[in-house]
């Protein structure tokens, strides 16, 4: 059994909010069986645990956690190719990819699918974990099957449709559950054309949202497909409002951005005055997307 342990590991530096206390322990297996060994010895003496993916839909307080948090970078960060026809070629993807590596190698192989993560700055465990997605595509067009670790159960393999049922913003997959690799079913494509896909994604992103900026993404669910909750905040003139250091993008009002020492607080109290402004002017009650530790 292996694992790199840091003891006092800032949470700030691993979420894009750039909001967060400390870790008493950061752990990361070094594989498959030190992952599982580790999680069946949490379960046998009762410990919490929290796993941290890229943390990049993530809002997390500015307090000591002393439960462990696992990280799956080290254990679960491989892309291999299971099978390949004249036009689909399937891969294995780890939990632990980082979803501008996964983009990277798909332009190297030509393999075209996963052209809507372009700006998502997520792992792949993340990713599948809460049916990531845009307009462009969602994580359930392309997932085949997932390879997950189970709080009770150990180690499992579901296959999409038949043991789990995406929606939207949620994969189907129980909570507490590891995704701990998933299999992709991509089309063969010409490098020039995916890349040229990836740049007029991110073209388009970086002109309507505030890329680069420390946030996590949109903070809340659209109510329905032709009503996006951003829409719902500019037309209350929500736009650019702010407490602390945390703002409403003036370019993106589902966005909430940390201009600056930005607190949990501060991002919590915003949250919900937009709740409260959305629902006075339009009786739609918004649902996070952001996910938050307390």
């Amino acid at each position: 059994v292996r694992f790199s342990v840091t003891v006092g590991a800032s949470l700030a530096q691993m979420t894009t909010f750039r909001i967060g206390g400390v870790a008493g322990l950061f752990v990361e297996p070094l594989d498959q069986k030190s992952l599982e060994s580790f999680i069946q010895f949490l379960r046998e003496i009762g410990s919490p645990w929290r796993l941290l993916g890229g943390g990049s839909n993530l809002l997390v307080a500015n307090r000591f956690f002393p439960e462990p948090i696992i990280s799956l970078r080290r254990c679960a960060s491989f892309i291999e190719v299971m099978s390949e026809t004249d036009d689909v070629v399937v891969i294995r993807v780890g939990g632990g990819v980082k979803t501008r590596t996964l983009l990277n190698y798909c332009v190297r192989r030509g393999l075209s699918g996963c052209e809507f993560l372009a700006g998502i700055p997520a792992t792949l465990g993340g990713a599948v974990f809460m049916n990531a997605g845009t307009s462009d595509g969602t994580m359930q067009d392309i997932v085949d099957s997932v390879t997950v670790i189970d709080r009770d159960k150990g180690m499992l393999k579901l296959r999409q449709g038949a043991d789990f049922h995406p929606l939207y913003r949620s994969s189907g997959i129980a909570n507490g559950s590891v995704v701990y690799d998933a299999r992709l079913k991509l089309r063969k494509n010409s490098p020039e054309k995916i890349r040229g896909k990836i740049c007029s994604i991110m073209k388009r992103r970086l002109a309507t949202q505030p890329i680069g900026m420390p946030s996590a993404g949109c903070v809340f669910k659209n109510p329905s497909s032709d009503l996006p909750a951003g829409l719902l905040i500019d037309h209350c003139g929500l736009k650019g409002f702010r407490i602390g250091g945390a703002e409403i993008s003036r370019k993106h009002a589902n966005w909430i951005i940390n201009t600056g020492g930005a607190s949990y607080n501060d991002v919590v109290t915003l949250m919900a005055l937009i709740k409260d402004r959305v629902y006075e002017q339009f009786t739609v009650k918004l649902e996070e997307e952001v996910q938050c530790w307390d």
